[in-house]
Formats: C-alpha cells, sequence, structure tokens
C-alpha cells in the first residue's frame, strides 16, 4: 500500500501539506501557455478573429441540436480494451493515417493546441509541391512563447482505419519547420470536426464512420516512446544552449539559433544524426604519420614503448589511408558492383528542384566540385530519373551530402542480407586490452556501381545535374552491399581480431606485441 498523500508530499520532497489558514487563494504571477495561433483565434484576418472575439463575449442563447430519427452511437471505452496496452503506461497516442496516397507514420493525436499541424521535413518527404502551399501570417506560439512562422497551410485529405472501416475527409494544415519527432500533429479542429473520442489511457481512439458504424483506431506505444526518448534527447542537447524568440521558417534558421532539427529521411544505415558515435576512453593525443596534416589520435596513457611501436605501424601503412576523395582506390568491379536491379516496367520519376539557403547551395557546390575531382559522378544533360540533394548536418557541424532517392528506391526490391547485431558486435569486443577503432573514408564511394543503373542515380545540382559512377550513400540497399562486400573482404578475421559494422572497423587484441601484428594483418587485407 502506498503511503499517506500528506506523507507522500513530505518524503518526495513537495513541501508540507497546506493548513486551513494556508488553503488560500493565490494570485498567478506568469503565464503557461500551449501552442496557440494560426487559425485557432477565428482565422487568419483581422477581421475574422475580431469577428471570434466578439462571438465569445456576446451573452446569448445557445442553439439547441435537434433531435433527428437516427441517433449516432455512443462512443466509450471499456476495461476490456486495456487488455493489449502496457499497464501504468503516461503515452502520448501516436497512430498511422493516410495523407493523399502516402502512409504516414508519427502522427500525434493531441488536444492541447488549436491547429493541425504538418511537419516541413514530412512535407519534404512526400515530395508535395511548395507552390500548393497558401500563406498564413499568423505565428504559432509555443509553451514557452517562442514564436514559429508557418510555412503555408495547405488541405489534404486525411484517412483513418482499415479499407472495411475508414473515415476520410480534407483536413486544412498548417506546415510549419521546427524541431519534432512527429511527422504530423491533429489536434482540436479535427477532433472536434470528426467528432473524435480521445483516450491516451486506452491508447485509442474512436470515431464514428458511415451508416454510424463505430471506428477504433489503436495507437503504437512503442512508436510513442522513441518518439519521446528522442525528443527528450534532442531538448538535453539543446538546453546546453537554449534559444531566445525563434521567428523559424527553414531549417536553416533553427541551426542558427543553436537547435537541432531531427532529420526524418533515412537516407543510409549509419544514423549519426541523432546520437554521436561512440569514442574510445580516455585522453587521446595526436601523432604524425605522413605529412604534417596526415595525423592519427592514441591513447595518452599508453606506455612510451607501445606508443613507439604503434606509431612505427601506423607510419608503414599510411598507403592505406585517404586524406581526401581524390585519393580514394575503388574495389575492383568484379569483386563487388551495386546493382539496382529496377523493377521492369517502373515509371522514371524527375523530381522538381527544391529551394535551398545559400548556406546549403555553397556546400552543395564544394560537394560536387569535389565528387568531380575524385571522378565519382560524370554532367548528363539528358535524363528520366533525376533526384533532389538533402543535406544533414552532423554533430561535429560538418555537412552530411546525400541523394533524396525516395522514388527510385521504392520501385527496387530489399536486399535481405543480414546485418550484424550491434549489441553481439560490442560483447566480441569486451575484455580485449588493445583496440584500434577505424572508419572507412567514403566506403560507399569506393564500391562501383553498374554501368547499367549509373543515369539512374542523376541528381540536381545548381548549375548541372549529374550522375554518379559509383554507389553513393541513400540507396535502399546501399549498406547491403558494402556490408557483404566488407564481409568477404574480412572473412578470415570477422570475430577473431576485427568487427565490422558496414563501415565502422575494430581491431581488437590481447596485449600491445600482438595488436600490431593484428593491425598489419588487417592493413594487408584492405589493400
Amino acid at each position: 500500500m502506498s503511503p499517506p498523500r500528506e506523507k507522500r508530499f513530505k518524503e518526495e520532497g513537495r513541501g508540507k501539506k497546506p493548513s486551513k489558514e494556508e488553503d488560500e487563494f493565490i494570485e498567478p504571477e506568469f503565464d503557461c501557455n500551449v501552442i496557440s495561433g494560426a487559425f485557432g483565434g477565428g482565422g487568419d484576418t483581422m477581421n475574422a478573429r475580431r469577428k471570434y472575439l466578439r462571438e465569445v463575449l456576446s451573452i446569448r442563447e445557445r442553439p439547441k441540436f435537434k433531435e433527428t430519427e437516427s441517433e449516432a452511437p455512443l462512443l466509450y471505452f471499456t476495461k476490456k480494451e486495456l487488455e493489449d496496452v502496457m499497464p501504468g503506461h503516461v503515452d502520448r497516442l501516436v497512430m498511422t493515417g493516410t495523407l493523399v496516397n502516402c502512409k504516414v507514420k508519427k502522427m500525434f493525436v493531441d488536444n492541447g493546441n488549436c491547429a493541425d499541424i504538418f511537419l516541413w521535413q514530412a512535407f519534404q518527404k512526400m515530395n508535395l509541391d511548395e507552390e500548393d502551399l497558401k500563406p498564413c501570417n499568423t505565428a504559432l506560439i509555443a509553451f514557452n512563447g517562442r514564436n514559429t512562422i508557418p510555412n503555408g497551410y495547405i488541405d489534404l485529405r486525411l484517412t483513418l482505419g482499415t479499407k472495411e472501416a475508414y473515415k476520410s475527409d480534407w483536413i486544412r494544415f498548417i506546415v510549419a519547420d521546427f524541431p519534432s519527432e512527429y511527422n504530423v500533429i491533429l489536434e482540436r479542429p479535427t477532433i472536434h470536426d470528426w467528432d473524435m473520442l480521445v483516450s491516451t489511457k486506452h491508447q485509442k481512439l474512436k470515431i464514428i464512420g458511415k451508416q454510424n458504424t463505430v471506428i477504433t483506431i489503436a495507437g503504437d506505444q512503442k512508436e510513442s516512446r522513441d518518439c519521446y526518448f528522442k525528443s527528450v534527447r534532442a531538448v538535453s542537447n539543446d538546453f546546453k544552449n537554449p534559444a531566445g524568440v525563434n521567428p523559424v521558417g527553414k531549417q536553416d534558421s533553427l541551426r542558427q539559433k543553436g537547435q537541432k532539427p531531427i532529420n526524418m529521411v533515412e537516407l543510409d544505415m549509419r544514423d549519426d544524426t541523432q546520437i554521436p558515435r561512440p569514442e574510445p576512453d580516455g585522453e587521446r593525443e595526436e601523432v604524425i604519420i605522413g605529412q604534417e596534416t596526415q595525423t592519427a589520435k592514441i591513447e595518452k596513457g599508453l606506455a612510451n614503448e607501445d606508443k613507439v611501436r604503434l606509431t612505427e605501424c601506423l607510419r608503414r601503412n599510411t598507403d592505406v589511408f585517404a586524406w581526401k576523395s581524390s585519393e580514394i582506390l575503388r574495389v575492383d568491379p568484379d569483386f563487388c558492383c551495386h546493382k539496382l536491379a529496377v523493377y521492369p516496367g517502373s515509371k522514371p520519376i524527375a523530381q522538381k528542384k527544391r529551394k535551398v539557403s545559400a548556406e546549403r547551395r555553397q556546400v552543395l557546390e564544394d560537394h560536387v566540385k569535389e565528387l568531380l575531382e575524385a571522378g565519382f559522378i560524370r554532367e548528363i544533360q539528358y535524363t528520366t530519373w533525376l533526384s533532389n540533394v538533402v543535406m544533414v548536418k552532423k554533430p561535429n557541424g560538418k555537412w552530411r551530402v546525400c541523394t533524396d532517392y525516395t522514388d527510385l528506391n521504392k520501385v527496387c526490391p530489399k536486399d535481405a542480407y543480414p546485418m550484424p547485431n550491434i549489441d553481439q558486435l560490442v560483447d566480441n569486443s569486451s575484455g580485449f586490452h588493445m583496440l584500434s577503432f577505424m572508419d572507412a573514408y567514403s566506403g560507399y564511394n569506393q564500391i562501383p556501381l553498374h554501368p547499367e543503373d549509373q543515369e539512374k542515380t542523376a541528381f540536381i545540382a545548381e548549375k548541372a545535374n549529374y550522375y554518379y559512377n559509383v554507389m553513393p550513400f541513400g540507396l535502399k540497399n546501399s549498406g547491403a552491399t558494402y556490408q557483404r562486400m566488407i564481409n568477404q573482404v574480412f572473412a578470415d578475421q570477422l570475430g577473431q581480431i576485427v568487427e565490422v559494422y558496414i563501415d565502422d572497423m575494430i581491431v581488437k587484441s590481447i596485449n600491445s606485441p600482438v595488436h600490431t601484428e593484428d593491425l598489419e594483418q588487417t592493413f594487408q587485407k584492405l589493400r
């Protein structure tokens, strides 16, 4: 049994329970807001908001609802509907629905705000046209009073339910760009218009469909918790450098204000946009292994003899390292070559060019120049497939430039090659005295692309269109192709002295002399 409420107050540090004399009305000293603005005050114009205010302030008899012959069924929840829900939870209601003809996950149902919100990154992911956006002149006001200027609003058809029982209607969404783990936030306008009964405790909502049928739509608790923990992690990172009032319209503005936008586009298997990669424990120092700028990091606490042995080993094998894209060597096409295997009869899709900020244009221009110098891309004039470039900022402040091959990936079968289990790799590496961490430099670009598929990878740059002759980031099965290749390279060493997850490698040894031998053997394999 739990202790009495007064005892819990004291134990939990919440102060004592107020006495009768102290139980008086306290005047509030500040406001705690919710997300408001947009169409929540009656409309987007001053006249509409004034009319809404007059209706609120006017005193008049409320209209009576007329009874109809066919009464709608009552909506309610039962205890039995809690059987498939994790007990004792406080999860948000997050579900999956259909917008236009696209299945959209991470729809957050929240009755605390006044506008249905469609996140900008989801808008881009669905390849919707920016020209369809209509202007919205009213800012969204968040909990802390921070303003977000919407990109505009758009009417989209929302469908909830299954083919047998569903409800579908047009919803007016405010399109806004701010950090969020959700794609869509359904708020009071839709909840009221659709007569929804929402229960976060039951993790379900109920609506009335055609012929007065009751439609029950279940949420996804796992998705809800994933979104929650990612949101908390993002807020924790931003708390060190909180931003002030933020008139946000684009993701570039968010980054300039110190906020970290959430990347939704899963372009490849190496997701380092959310969590920084693990690093070796202890302090490290840089040692020169080639020219002055060609360095490696080793642990400061190593004995001098081990440092000398390790440094000499690295200097003997500098030919294995690449310091810029033009120094990267390619894998023999007879050994490994990436093929798209597009479904026969698939219709090519050419995406429209998207607007990018001046900063991103410069990043893209520098990236294209580097790829041309390395010989990874070639210019193309006539193409059927054409994709936009997506840029994601890494935790180290640099940009990862990928291509949005969403349309191309949809017409390619999935390569079900078994990927390594990260937990197992960590367990296999524990207990070893010496560990060396290596990262393949643009590892994907070392694998050639099949000649028949090269023009399908065409992408839009600022001054021309280009296509890849090597495997780029963003293709559906690029991670599987790279893992298959690396498993073949280290077939005799995997699990013994080497552990590999895609382009991250660890060489492990029981002591320092053996570690030098293991590194020499690994470098020889890489050659």
